[in-house]
């Protein structure tokens, strides 16, 4: 595991510990751990890493790098980001029996996949998704209080400060295997899809062909980014040549940030800030 980001400023984690949240992103080849008090609402430091299958499957070796993951928080919360995912509508889910019938209709049955499912309010929906086997053991080994998909509280947040009047609103956050492309018209959610990529071109084609299916100019309308998007990288200056308001989505409003936060790229951590939002 190698270290991305870091700004833990705290001199005594033990007893912060005690009154704070753990917030632990899982991403594809990341993990990221952050501190979360919600009796000052904010969010006092982060650190990221590196992180592939074969780190999680050696738990042993994983938690002295990462040792704050054993120790006693207020609550420990698990954020996981996987491309398989579903949104049912509450009155398709007249018992939770049905999410595996739904969700297999999506995506093919993977050996040892466990399936989860957490609710997501201002839309009246569930979401059913699966962890594979490697963070599944994670999961298991860390005893989390609570499992959120990030779709999930990335909804939620978005939702929070939604313009319901703006004809369309485009979200779209990149992780390092898929991306996920969200779309409100009149704040009415119309889509929201994953797709796995290889190279910036998957992801400009989805892009594009999205835009064309809603009538979206790409030459007028703000496409917003979260994720692993930088700013004249080689994605970044292709999806340009198309797309003429890309826009970098920060961190979610509502929550305070400690200072040390500022020297991070915020864009890419919007998903376990937005977390956050959902548990103060």
């Amino acid at each position: 595991m190698n270290l991305l980001h870091n700004s833990n400023h705290l001199n005594n984690q033990t007893i912060l510990a005690f009154k704070t949240y753990l917030l632990v992103w899982l991403a594809p080849d990341m993990i990221s751990l952050c501190n979360y008090d919600p009796g000052t609402n904010e969010i006092i430091s982060l650190k990221s890493f590196n992180c592939t299958k074969e780190d999680l499957t050696n738990i042993d070796s994983l938690i002295p790098e990462v040792h704050s993951l054993k120790m006693n928080y207020r609550k420990k919360i698990l954020i996981y980001s996987g491309q398989r995912f579903t949104l049912v509508p509450d009155r398709f889910m007249e018992n939770h029996e049905l999410a595996e019938k739904y969700f297999y209709i999506n995506f093919s049955r993977e050996e040892k996949e466990s399936l989860h499912n957490d609710y997501i309010e201002p839309l009246k929906t569930y979401n059913i998704f699966g962890i594979d086997e490697t963070a599944q053991k994670l999961v298991e080994h860390i005893d989390f209080d609570i499992v959120f998909h990030s779709i999930s509280s990335y909804l939620r947040t978005i939702l929070s400060t939604l313009n319901i009047s703006e004809p369309n609103s485009i979200f779209i956050d990149i992780q390092n295997t898929y991306f996920t492309i969200s779309l409100f018209q009149y704040g009415i959610l119309q889509l929201c899809n994953s797709f796995p990529y290889k190279t910036s071109e998957d992801i400009l084609y989805h892009i594009i062909n999205i835009s064309k299916h809603f009538n979206l100019d790409t030459d007028k309308e703000t496409y917003r980014f979260s994720g692993i998007l930088y700013p004249d990288s080689p994605l970044y200056n292709l999806i340009y040549k198309y797309i003429r308001q890309p826009e970098l989505i920060m961190h979610p409003s509502g929550l305070n940030y400690h200072s040390s936060l500022y020297s991070i790229p915020q864009h890419i951590y919007f998903n376990v800030f937005a977390l956050a939002t959902c548990v103060s």
